[in-house]
């Protein structure tokens, strides 16, 4: 009776446990750009995961919209001739640097003058949005901490 009654109690235990990971807590839409909780950290996984973390940003990007992302790397500059925009990114690679992924950023409140140049390693923290130019969509992090070694 009583290794019963334990049994039933672990097993309750253990589906309280699997559940509390799964509760939604709902996400983030408010305008702000400052950073609070980080919701995914890619500085703190490998570089195989780092990678493939950011496919799935680009492949869902629904599952990440309004969610806190930290990132490091080599920024990248795109200054498109045909619009006259300025496009800046974190460079992400895999684990034999055989691909790469970019991953564009906005400095809230900063010129084309505060950015670093390029290939600079930046740490960017901010939140994961999509935007539309025409018909495309695309995904970016609109961020107020950049953070760089001036060189």
């Amino acid at each position: 009776m009583k290794k019963r009654l334990f049994a039933a109690l672990c097993l309750v235990l253990c589906i309280l446990l699997a559940f509390s990971g799964c509760s939604g807590g709902g996400s983030n839409k408010e305008t702000t750009t400052e950073p609070a909780a980080i919701d995914v950290d890619l500085t703190q996984l490998s570089s195989t995961m780092v990678y493939s973390e950011v496919y799935n940003m680009m492949t869902t990007p629904a599952d990440y919209e309004g969610k806190i992302i930290k990132m490091k790397g080599p920024m990248s500059v795109l200054n498109a001739s045909d619009t006259g925009l300025t496009y800046y990114s974190v460079i992400i690679s895999d684990a034999t640097a055989c691909c790469q992924q970019g991953v564009e950023f906005v400095w809230v409140d900063h010129e084309d003058s505060d950015y670093p140049p390029q290939g600079t390693e930046v740490t960017v923290t901010g939140k994961f949005e999509t935007y539309y130019e025409g018909e495309n969509m695309f995904v970016h992090l609109v961020s107020n901490d950049v953070e760089f070694t001036a060189a």
